[in-house]
Formats: structure tokens, sequence, C-alpha cells
């Protein structure tokens, strides 16, 4: 069989209402005065790619796409909104410690998109996320985009670990992150799931979601490997599809670290991404980025969601990827 694919150390605490007011005022000259974005520079050089001959199961097996519409409310072009507190001012606002994430944020009634100092359970220093504020009641905390093609999703291990990009951009939160904010403190597990939101915007304009209402990525120890269940939406349960395609319960891959289930050789090196990869995909949203939507080759290495679109635009017949995707968590409980 070969590979292939489907179409600061202290506890956060509560605003008094002064603390709020000085924050909503901060904001709203931040707001105002702040109208640059950031520039996010390219990624380094692409890793060697494998020497593997997959085949896709486009040639096996199709869907037949969901058709309803997105009805969400998250417009790429605010994906790029840069306003922040300055480091260290987020703590002096919580009193006692940064902010968990950026539901807790939103529940002291800061409810602006932009990018905030936060520091998770068990973390050991703070760091800079993107908050979205406005999709879907709020809290969501960013941890992956792609808009551009700017930043280079073809990483190793150390990356994907580290995190890269900038959250006002294309960017990685960095698995480290990614699993305390969904975990909790080492040595125990939070009492409730963490949720999962994926945004999909094709080249036509359409958008479409997913929701997982129980999401974790567990510890380096475990490869971090990821749970992704419950779903609901309109984009189709691509991550928990069917044995061989299922990315619930897989660990992590990179090009240097195979980790998938492909016995005879790394998904992630033929198809240039870090990813839950299986033998090999349904999804793999970290894909290569094809400016225009097109591939330029016979290799699906692009953003993908199976579910949705099969490896061809049904509207066209030609090879097809996505132009906007977004990654984000915030507890279950919110």
């Amino acid at each position: 069989m070969v590979p292939g694919c489907l179409v600061s150390t202290s506890v956060p605490s509560r605003l008094g209402r002064e603390a709020l007011e000085k924050v909503t005022m901060k904001l709203t000259l931040i707001l105002l005065l702040n109208s640059l974005a950031r520039v996010v520079s390219g990624g380094p050089q692409p890793l060697l790619s494998g020497s593997l001959q997959p085949k896709s199961l486009e040639e096996t097996e199709s869907f037949i796409p969901d058709s309803e519409e997105y009805d969400g409310t998250l417009d790429a072009s605010d994906a790029s909104e840069d306003f922040h507190l300055d480091s260290g001012e987020d703590a002096d606002y919580f009193e006692g410690g940064f902010p968990q994430d950026c539901a807790e944020i939103f529940k002291q009634g800061i409810t602006d998109d932009g990018i905030y100092t936060i520091q998770p359970a068990g973390s050991r220093e703070p760091f800079e996320a993107f908050c979205d504020m406005g999709t879907d009641g709020g809290g969501w905390t960013v941890f992956q985009r792609r808009q551009s093609g700017a930043v280079d999703f073809n990483r190793t291990w150390g990356e994907y670990k580290r995190g890269f990009g900038v959250p006002s951009g294309e960017h990685w939160l960095g698995n480290d992150r990614l699993h305390e904010l969904t975990w909790g403190p080492a040595g125990a597990r939070l009492a409730r799931h963490a949720s999962l939101r994926v945004e999909l915007e094709d080249w036509h304009g359409v958008r479409r979601h997913a929701l997982y209402a129980r999401f974790r990525v567990a510890p380096e120890r475990e490869r971090y490997r990821l749970t992704a269940r419950a779903y609901r939406g309109d984009a189709g349960n691509a991550l928990t599809y069917r044995r061989g395609y299922s990315h619930d319960g897989r660990p992590f891959s990179t090009p240097d670290r195979d980790h998938d289930a492909y016995a005879a050789g790394s998904c992630a090196a033929y198809y240039a991404a870090g990813w839950w990869f299986d033998a090999c995909f349904a999804a793999n949203l970290n894909g290569r980025y094809y400016r225009g939507g097109r591939y330029r080759g016979a290799v699906t290495d692009g953003i993908f969601w199976g579910t949705w679109y099969l490896l061809s635009d049904y509207r066209s017949g030609r090879k097809y990827t996505f132009k906007f995707v977004e990654m984000k968590t915030r507890p279950a409980d919110f």
C-alpha cells in the first residue's frame, strides 16, 4: 500500500472595575493608533522531501461534498490585525499574573480581536497569542493560520515544538504551548477537554468550519498525540474519518521525525509538512500554500480538507487547495 490522502510564573486573577476601565481605554487608543500590521518574513529553505511514489485515494474513492454554506463571522482580512498590550502590562491588569488564555481575557469583558500575552497553567513563561473574540462566542486562542504563503511550514520537529511565524500573520504557535493550552499543568489533566475550531475559505470566497468539542494535544513524551472528537460543522469530519485516514489518536510527525502509520516511508517527508499523519491523511492543514489554489505538480501536498473538497475543484476539474485556514482552541466549558 502506498500513502495517500482523501479527495512570568504567576497565577491569573480577576480584573477589578477600575482595572477593566483602564484596559478598555488603552485598547481604544491602541486601535486608533496602531494601523500597521507586522511584516511576516519567509521561513527556512525546504527540507529534503521523501522518495515515495504515493497514490491518493482520489483514484479509488469519492465523497459527496456538504453543500451547506459556511455561516461563521471570521473575515480573513481581519486575521492580520495587530494590536496588543505591551509586554508585562497584561499581567498588571490581571492582578497577580497573566491570563491563562484568550477565553479568560474575554470573560473579563475585553472583546477586541488582537495579540495578547497569556500564560497557561503549567507554562514556564508567558507568550503572545492572537485572540479571536468575535467568532462563535469569542475567547479563541489561535494556534495556526495560513493566508499568504509567506511562512514555510516544512519544518523540523524542534521548530514545530517551539513554534514559528508571528501571531499577527501566518504562524504555528508551538506544540508545547498547544499542549499547555489543552492539557493543563504537568502531571494533571484538565477536568474537561478543550475544543477546536477550524476555519476554511476557498478561492471562490466560500467559507466553512469544523468544530470538535473534545480536543487535546498530549505532551512531547507522547509525541503530541492528538484527540479530536465530537464533531459538528459544515466542512465535514476530516480529522476522524476512518481507519488509515483518521488523525484522532495519532502522534505528530515532521519530515525529520516519522511517527506515522505508513510502514514503507514518511508521510511528513513526502508531503513536506508537520502534522498528525496516519497512513497518510484525510486532512493536512500544514501543507504547501499554493497562491491561486492550483497545484503545480502531481503531488497533493497543499492545504487539504478531504471531506469538503476532493483533490479537484468541482467547478473546474482542476486540482485545488485552500486560500485561508485558521485553527484555534478554547476551553470546552466556555
